[in-house]
């Protein structure tokens, strides 16, 4: 098999130490370079704390404004899986709901 330029013929490959471009596809749009990837494997711990900390200072409106961008963005999406989806969704929903409410309370 062939990754990235190197052959694979046992568990023992490595990917090279290079700004190598991974290929432009849907799981890379940002472009990312194996250099990138290693440095965010690395990293993790300090980015889920980074998150952690996002989040928590994330308000209410700012939680809902990019839920609805997420929304609009993925729309198309919903649309034509939404009879594969739709009672998965429905409960999501209704739990969401619930959520709300009880916070409300």
């Amino acid at each position: 098999m062939i990754l990235l330029g190197c052959k694979i013929s046992d568990a023992s490959w490595k990917l090279p130490d290079a700004d190598l471009v991974l290929p432009q596809r849907a799981d890379n749009m940002l472009g990312l370079t194996v250099r990138d990837l290693r440095q965010l494997r690395e990293n993790w711990n300090d980015i889920e704390e980074l998150e952690y900390h996002r989040l928590r200072e994330t308000t209410v409106q700012e939680s809902i404004q990019q839920w609805l961008q997420l929304q609009h963005a993925f729309e198309w999406q919903l649309q034509q899986t939404e009879e594969l989806f739709s009672d998965q969704r429905r409960k999501a929903l209704a739990e969401l709901q619930s959520r709300i409410h009880r916070l409300v309370e």
